[in-house]
């Protein structure tokens, strides 16, 4: 049992430490909230496209892309969204608070916590893999929250714009990089090869400048966006978003992680899905992270309650550290990690 405290508290710890720094930093005043938004925003345009395409790029040329996963993720996800939709009904009649509370059902900080997470669970094969999976996450997160956003948005918001959905996933730099990696991929298993067995052209190995350019960036990643998720912490007072706070921060970190890992384990006993450590960190990063930031301003921009959904950020990040630790422990006991 040791162990397996000390494994999960390992892959958790450095998660939760950079977060501390991030608060303290915004605290005493090395990080200003001019910066922080101008941090992101680069981490959004270069870093995290440069993440993707460099975890991609490592993959081995006779990797395919693992669509029962794909298919397992959209399903599952359907499941949480719509048990999420029936609490929300249930929680609030407030149309600008129940897309928040069914946004952060279903929609995780895959990106930043995510795949940190599975890296600190597995290691490297667990981060291509889980990078590989943001195609479908990410398309899923952003058609249902910008479709539940638009269908609940109030006056003038109240639309639904297929084109504008399409928009926005297509302009996602995550996306973007994503895709990026997968045709740099494809294009490098259909050049010819030479005595070596090795592509006549690569990367790595011709335009050493550009890799490594695109590796630093990459790097970044982990520490800089977990100490901006820190700094962005605002402990606020819950006001008379009570209910619908704990409606929220349980179904993104008690739900969503039963409901997910549930029915991985049924699949798996159907033969629908075979669990692997690699995709165990994958559905820990899918339903075990917190709710992802952008959902507070996604919230104010479409006409719902983004109070509630900052509140919602804070303290699913807060109590999702307790929680991720607990479920770290229950699959390394079980035995799928």
């Amino acid at each position: 049992m040791t162990s397996v405290l000390a494994f999960s508290f390992n892959a958790i710890g450095p998660v939760l430490l950079l977060i501390v720094v991030g608060y303290i930093a915004k605290r005493i005043g090395l990080l200003s909230d001019t910066t922080i938004k101008q941090m992101n925003k680069f981490m959004f345009r270069f870093c995290f496209p440069c993440m993707m395409i460099n975890n991609v790029y490592g993959l081995d040329s006779g990797f395919s892309i693992p669509w029962d996963l794909y298919l397992f993720l959209i399903v599952s996800l359907a499941v949480v969204l719509f048990v999420s939709f029936i609490v929300a009904t249930l929680v609030t009649r407030d149309n600008t608070r129940r897309p928040v509370i069914i946004n952060a059902g279903f929609r995780s900080n895959y990106a930043i916590i995510g795949l940190v997470l599975a890296e600190g669970l597995v290691g490297k094969t667990a981060v291509q893999l889980a990078s590989i999976c943001q195609l479908p996450t990410i398309l899923f997160f952003n058609i249902m929250a910008v479709t539940i956003l638009s269908v609940y948005a109030t006056g003038e918001n109240r639309k639904v714009s297929v084109l504008g959905i399409a928009k926005s996933i297509f302009t996602n730099p995550i996306i973007l990089g994503l895709l990026a990696g997968l045709l740099i991929l494809v294009v490098r298993g259909m050049l010819p090869v030479g005595f070596d067995g090795e592509a006549v052209f690569r990367i790595d190995r011709d335009l050493p400048w550009l890799y490594k350019t695109i590796g630093y960036l990459a790097s970044m990643v982990t520490p800089v966006a977990l100490i901006l998720l820190g700094a962005q912490l605002e402990i606020g007072k819950i006001g008379d978003y009570k209910k619908e706070l704990v409606a929220s921060v349980a179904l993104r970190l008690v739900a969503a992680p039963v409901i997910g890992f549930g029915l991985a384990i049924l699949a798996d006993k159907l033969g629908i899905l075979t669990i692997t450590p690699e995709i165990s960190a994958v559905l820990v990063a899918t339903y075990g992270s917190p709710v992802a930031v952008a959902s507070v301003v996604m919230s104010g921009e479409m006409g719902a309650d983004d109070k509630l959904a900052g509140q919602v950020v804070v303290w699913s990040s807060v109590f999702g550290m307790l929680t991720l630790f607990i479920l770290c422990v229950v699959i390394r006991s079980i035995g799928i990690i």
